[in-house]
């Protein structure tokens, strides 16, 4: 507990290669309070903490279950003008109901990328790439793990 008398947590983390202990504050903390547990598998994001003659700790300020990690939605569009004149029928497509999954555009020359952010988060869901693929085509649209 803090001072304040909030739950927080140190955990050990362990994978493949080796050990390092996370911090999980009291808002993160009460987020994930449920994906904490001896020997789930979680993804934790995060800052590093570096002292003198001590060990690395990681600051988590996200928890995620492996089956709930956030995806990005790539859609390709080969020039800006191409976009410019597709982007309409992108908007059209994006659902109504948010998710956690952002969409980010790679125009191909000049070579940009856009991040449309949380505003337009979705869920990368298959009826939505369905969709995507359909208008855009199957090939210019890629879902990658954040």
């Amino acid at each position: 507990f803090t001072a304040n008398n909030q739950p927080m947590a140190f955990i050990v983390l362990e994978d493949l290669v080796g050990t390092v202990e996370a911090i999980v504050f009291p808002k993160t903390y009460e987020r994930s309070r449920a994906l904490i547990e001896e020997d789930a598998r979680v993804f934790i994001k995060g800052t590093v903490s570096l002292e003198d003659e001590a060990d690395a700790k990681l600051l988590a300020n996200e928890v995620y279950g492996f089956d709930e990690l956030p995806q990005n939605v790539w859609i390709q569009f080969e020039t800006k003008q191409e976009y410019n004149e597709k982007k309409e029928r992108l908007f059209e497509l994006l659902p109504e109901e948010k998710g956690r999954d952002e969409i980010v555009i790679f125009v191909r020359s000049p070579k940009a990328v856009k991040r449309l952010g949380r505003r337009w988060g979705v869920r990368a869901d298959e009826r939505l790439l369905a969709k995507l693929s359909d208008a855009f085509g199957a090939d210019n649209v890629r879902v990658v793990t954040a």
